[in-house]
């Protein structure tokens, strides 16, 4: 049997922490799970404690790295692994009891070549979003599913809350983006490793039966934490389109500086004057656009031009 590894990357949410570890510690245990990481990264605000109190249910590890970087945390991972499976939860899920056992039934002896993703629910701390909102927010505020039954997938779709691929595969693919994820200004480490996989043969399969809960608090239910996210979603998009060549991300880049140019002008002209609705989706494009704008400067964009000026 292929060995396992559950890694659950952390900072500073030691409640949500001991939720997620409860729920684990009440699962049922595959034979081939050989430890559970929690990956506290930037400040050690009490991971080490809440890893103690479940140390006798379960095959606990606590890893520390100083920089607040979650990716980098991921990466430390990575290097001190041999040919595992990893199974990746956030520190704010709770799993369903047969979800390990069901990832383990489908990787069997396998040892490379594809990866997994499940589903998440929610648990709302408080109201969901208002109904017309929910166009706007991610995955992990409504919940997220791709299919009823198992399938292949060939988009990156999977959320970083609940998925799993073996560690040979991500190194070879160059482990996690330090530009992206928590602590970097952008999201979205989850979705790069996964397109890297795709990109290099690499199969995805989403399967139905292995749920995980996210908890979703009311902050995260308002408007302000939307547009905040919706510009780090874009950051993270434009670091990740960093490999298409100079002509195509000058397109971009000008199509996105057209556009927020035109939104500034109308939310400056009649934004007063419209409703809530159509001023919240105006700023939210404005988010989109502006983050896209700053992730082509992290991803060195405008070094690309000036080199590409000076070689001309």
């Amino acid at each position: 049997m292929t060995p396992f590894l559950v890694v659950i990357p952390t900072y500073e949410r030691c409640d949500l922490l001991d939720r997620t570890l409860r729920s684990l510690s009440e699962c049922h245990l595959p034979p081939g799970l050989e430890k559970v990481i929690v990956a506290e990264n930037g400040t050690k605000a009490g991971a080490d404690l809440v890893v103690q109190k479940y140390a006798d249910r379960l095959p606990l590890v606590y890893q520390f790295t100083e920089k607040p970087n979650k990716s980098n945390a991921l990466n430390e991972v990575l290097r001190k692994g041999t040919n595992e499976f990893i199974l990746f939860f956030d520190d704010d899920v709770r799993i369903h009891p047969d979800t390990l056992l069901n990832y383990v039934k489908e990787v069997g002896d396998r040892t490379n070549g594809f990866f997994l993703c499940g589903r998440v629910r929610v648990d709302y701390e408080d109201e969901p979003p208002p109904e017309w909102m929910l166009d706007y927010f991610p995955p992990c505020v409504k919940g997220w599913h791709f299919n009823e039954e198992k399938c292949r997938m060939e988009v990156p779709d999977g959320l970083g809350a609940n998925w799993g691929a073996f560690a040979t595969d991500m190194r070879e693919a160059g482990g996690f983006d330090e530009r992206v994820g928590p602590g970097s200004g952008a999201i979205g480490q989850e979705s790069d490793m996964m397109e890297k996989l795709l990109n290099r043969k690499v199969i995805g399969y989403y399967l139905p039966d292995c749920d995980v809960w996210h908890f979703v608090p009311k902050e995260r239910c308002s408007p302000e934490w939307m547009l905040s996210r919706a510009y780090k979603i874009n950051v993270g998009r434009a670091v990740r389109l960093a490999q298409d060549s100079f002509s195509v991300r000058a397109k971009r880049v000008l199509n996105s500086r057209i556009k927020l140019f035109g939104i500034r002008v109308l939310l400056g002209l009649v934004g007063k004057q419209l409703d809530s609705r159509k001023r919240f989706h105006y700023e939210y494009r404005k988010k989109c656009h502006s983050g896209f704008l700053e992730g082509m400067k992290v991803a060195g964009f405008e070094q690309s031009r000036a080199d590409e000026k000076a070689g001309s």
